[in-house]
C-alpha cells in the first residue's frame, strides 16, 4: 500500500461481507471470492460510503462531501465512480443487485451486508495480502533506479543490494506467520526477477524500435495532476491540457480526443493505462504539476496503452507568472517527441497565444467545462463564464466561440422561448469571433447549427461544417453537426460515417454515443441504436437522451414492456426541465401502438395542459401521439400547424418511423414536397 493510500484511510479496522465480496477497510481493499478487486482510492470510498450506509438512501451532495471534502467537484465524477464500481461488482445494464440508483435523490445499497470481526479471518492471508502490496511497489521504486544508474553508466552492480532493501515483514505470533514469511521471500524475489527481465525486454524494444513514439497516432491528453493544495492548479491541469489538445488537433495525422472528452479525468484518480483503454487510444500523456513558492513544476509522461509502458517523459520549471510560455514549452517538446513536421502556417499557430490574460483564460476553461454538460443549467453557467472571459479579454476569440456555442445550442435543445433571438444572438457572436480569428474552427460549427436550423438551409450549414473540420479534423462536435445536415440532405451511407468518426474522437461522451444511436434509429438499425443507447445511459444513468433514445428503439422491435420503462426513466431524468413533452409524445405514442389507447389519451389530455401552462410544446408532439391513436384527422390539423408555427424539426419529420403509414396519406405528400421547397 503506497503513502497516499494509507494517509486517505479513515475507515476503522473492520471487514464487511455481502454476497461473494468482503471488505478489508484498513486495507483499501474488495475481494472477490478472496480474489482481489482493484480500484481506485475515490472509487473504494464510494463503496465504503454506501456500504457503512446500506439500506439507505444516500443523497449525491452527501457522497461528494464524503469523498471529496474540501474540494469542488461535479456530479458527472460520481456517476463516473458509481460506473466504475457497477462494473466491479458484475452488475448488467439493466438488473442491480447491489447499487440501487434513485433519480434526483441519490443512491443505496440494496445488498444485505455482514459485518464481521478481525479474528473470523485468517492472519497470515491478510499479512501476505498486505505485505505483497508493498513489497512490490519497493522492487518497482528499486528497478527504476536500477534503470536510471544503467543510463548514467553504472553497470547495475547494485540490483541486488536494491532488492534486499524491501521491508521485512512484520512479526506475527502461530504457525501461520513462520510458514508466510518464506513463502512471501520467494515471492518478492520471483516478482522482482520478472520485473527485472521486464524492464529488460522493454530497454530493448526501444532501442530496436528506434523511437516507437513516431508510430503513434491516436492520443488522449489528460488533464495533469495537481500534487499541492492549491485550487488553482486543478484548472492549470486542465488548461495545459487544453492548449496541447487544441494545437495537436489541427493535424491530420493525429487523433487527439476533445477537451470536452478528457474533462472527466480531471478529479478522478485515474490509471493513465485504464484511461486509455476506456478511450480506445493508442497512447495517453498525463502528468503532474506543482507550486514551489514563484515556480511551477510539470512532469510529463507518454505511455502506451498495450502494456503500460513510458514512451517519453519531461519535466518542465517555469515561472508562475510565465504560464502561457510554459505551455509553449510543452507543446514543442510534445511535436518534437512525435516527430511532427510543421508547416509554416502550423508553426505560426503554435506560436499564437489566444488571451494573455490567465484570468481570462481561466474563465473561458470554466465555460468549456459547463459547456459540455448541454443542460439548461449547465448552459446557463457556461455564458457566465464565457461572458467573464470576453469581459477580461475582448479580443478573446475563442471565448467569443464558446459564447456563441452556447446560445446556439439553448436555442436548439428549446432552452428559451425566443428561439429566433437566440439563434440570432448565437450568430452575431459567431461572426464576431470569425472577425477576430478566422483560423479557429468552433464559430463555423456555430454558424452551421444556425443555418441549418433556424435558416432551414442544410446545405449552407454543410459548407460551414466543412470548414469548421477542415481546420480541426478532430473537432467532434462539427463531425456530429455534419452528420445531422448529410441525413437531411439523403447521404444517408455518409451521414453515418461522419457520426462514426464524431463518437471514436469522443468515445465516453453521452452526447456523442446519444447522436450515434439516434442516427441508427432513423437509418432503422434499431440494434445497433439500442448498443449505443445502453452506452450513453452507463456513462450517464440520468441522461434523458439516452433513455429517450432506448424507448424509441425498444418500441420498433415491440419490445413494449421495456420501451415504456425507459421512457419513464427518460420522465424522470427530465423533471422539471423542458424535455418532459418530448418524454410524454414518446411514452403517449408507444402506449398507443401497444393498444392501451386509455392510458395514451391520458398523456395527451397531460401534454394539452402542459402548452396551455406555456411550457415549450412542439406541435409534431401531437402528431405522433394521434397517429398512434390512428386519429389521422387529428394528426394531420397538428402537423399543419407545425408548419404554421415553422416548428418542423427536419431529421424526425422525414426519417421518424413512427411516420412510416401517416407518409402514405396525399396530405402528407403535400407536407414533404413543401419541406423540401422551404430546403432547397
Amino acid at each position: 500500500m503506497n503513502d497516499m493510500e494509507i494517509t486517505k484511510v479513515t475507515h476503522a479496522t473492520a471487514l464487511y461481507e455481502f454476497g461473494p465480496f468482503r471488505i478489508d477497510a484498513s486495507q483499501y481493499q474488495l475481494f472477490h471470492n478472496n480474489e482481489a478487486v482493484p480500484l481506485s482510492p475515490k472509487v473504494f470510498e464510494t463503496l465504503m460510503v454506501l456500504v457503512e450506509n446500506n439500506g439507505r438512501v444516500v443523497g449525491k451532495e452527501e457522497i461528494i462531501g464524503r469523498v471529496w471534502p474540501d474540494t469542488f467537484v461535479e456530479d458527472s465524477s460520481l456517476t463516473q465512480n458509481i460506473s466504475l464500481l457497477r462494473k466491479a461488482l458484475g452488475e448488467g445494464d439493466t438488473h442491480h443487485r447491489f447499487i440501487e440508483t434513485l433519480p434526483k435523490r441519490g443512491y443505496r445499497f440494496i445488498a444485505p451486508v455482514k459485518l464481521l470481526n478481525v479474528e473470523e479471518t485468517s492472519p497470515a492471508v491478510e499479512e501476505i495480502v498486505f505485505r505483497e502490496r508493498s513489497a512490490t511497489q519497493v522492487i518497482v521504486e528499486n528497478i527504476e533506479q536500477f534503470e536510471a544508474e544503467k543510463q548514467n553508466g553504472s553497470n547495475g552492480e547494485n540490483f541486488s543490494g536494491l532488492l534486499c532493501q524491501v521491508d521485512q515483514p512484520r512479526q506475527r505470533s502461530g504457525l501461520n506467520s513462520r510458514l508466510a514469511i518464506p513463502g512471501l521471500a520467494l515471492l518478492l524475489v520471483s516478482v522482482g526477477l520478472i520485473l527485472l527481465w521486464q524492464a529488460q525486454i522493454r530497454r530493448s524494444s526501444t532501442a530496436s524500435e528506434g523511437g516507437s513514439l513516431s508510430s503513434v497516432r491516436s492520443i488522449a491528453i489528460l488533464p495533469l495532476r495537481p500534487l499541492g493544495n492549491d485550487s488553482r492548479d486543478e484548472y492549470l491541469g486542465i488548461g495545459m491540457a487544453d492548449s496541447l489538445i487544441l494545437k495537436l488537433s489541427r493535424f491530420n495525422q493525429l487523433q487527439i480526443l476533445p477537451t470536452s472528452t478528457v474533462l472527466k479525468y480531471s478529479a478522478a484518480e485515474q490509471n493513465a493505462q485504464t484511461a486509455g483503454k476506456e478511450l480506445g487510444v493508442q497512447a495517453v500523456l498525463n502528468g503532474t504539476l506543482q507550486h514551489d513558492r514563484d515556480r511551477v513544476r510539470v512532469r510529463l509522461m507518454m505511455i502506451s496503452v498495450k502494456d503500460g509502458r513510458s514512451l517519453w517523459s519531461e519535466e518542465f520549471d517555469e515561472k508562475d507568472a510565465d504560464i502561457f510560455s510554459l505551455q509553449d514549452a510543452v507543446s514543442d517538446k510534445v511535436t518534437s517527441a512525435l516527430a511532427l513536421s510543421l508547416s509554416d502556417e502550423q508553426k505560426m499557430q503554435f506560436a499564437k497565444h489566444y488571451t494573455e490574460n490567465a484570468s481570462a483564460y481561466q474563465s473561458y476553461l470554466m465555460g468549456l467545462y459547463f459547456w459540455n454538460k448541454r443542460s439548461k443549467e449547465g448552459l446557463n453557467k457556461a455564458v457566465e463564464y464565457f461572458q467573464q472571459a470576453v469581459k477580461l479579454d475582448p479580443k478573446y476569440a475563442l471565448a467569443y466561440a464558446g459564447l456563441a456555442d452556447s446560445y446556439g445550442l439553448m436555442a436548439y435543445y428549446g432552452y428559451e422561448t425566443s428561439r429566433e433571438e437566440t439563434y440570432e444572438r448565437a450568430r452575431t457572436l459567431a461572426l464576431q469571433a470569425v472577425q477576430l480569428d478566422n483560423s479557429i474552427a468552433e464559430p463555423y460549427g456555430t454558424l452551421g447549427l444556425v443555418a441549418g436550423n433556424r435558416d432551414a438551409d442544410p446545405k449552407g450549414a454543410s459548407e460551414y461544417y466543412r470548414k469548421a473540420i477542415s481546420i480541426a479534423p478532430n473537432y467532434a462536435a462539427g463531425h456530429t453537426r455534419y452528420s445531422w445536415s448529410l441525413q437531411v440532405q439523403g447521404n444517408r451511407n455518409e451521414a453515418l460515417r461522419e457520426m462514426q468518426k464524431a463518437q471514436q474522437l469522443d468515445p465516453v461522451s453521452v452526447f456523442s454515443n446519444v447522436a450515434l444511436a439516434q442516427l441508427h434509429y432513423y437509418q432503422r438499425n434499431y440494434d445497433e441504436a439500442i448498443t449505443f443507447g445502453r452506452k450513453a445511459a452507463e456513462l450517464e444513468p440520468n441522461s434523458f437522451m439516452a433513455h429517450q433514445i432506448l424507448g424509441l428503439s425498444y418500441e420498433q422491435k415491440k419490445m413494449f414492456g421495456e420501451a415504456i420503462e425507459e421512457i419513464k426513466k427518460a420522465r424522470e431524468a427530465a423533471a422539471g426541465d423542458l424535455d418532459v413533452p418530448d418524454a410524454l409524445e414518446a411514452l403517449g405514442h408507444i402506449q398507443a401502438t401497444a393498444g392501451r389507447k386509455d392510458e395514451a389519451r391520458k398523456l395527451l389530455a397531460e401534454l394539452e395542459q402542459t402548452r396551455r401552462r406555456g411550457r415549450v410544446t412542439r406541435p409534431f408532439n401531437f402528431v405522433l401521439i394521434y397517429e398512434g391513436l390512428g386519429d389521422r384527422s387529428n394528426a394531420l390539423a397538428w402537423l399543419k400547424k407545425a408548419f404554421n408555427e415553422k416548428r418542423i424539426p427536419a431529421v424526425e419529420f422525414r426519417f421518424d418511423p413512427r411516420l412510416d403509414e401517416i407518409k402514405t396519406d396525399p396530405a402528407f405528400t403535400s407536407y414533404v414536397a413543401a419541406a423540401k421547397a422551404r430546403v432547397s
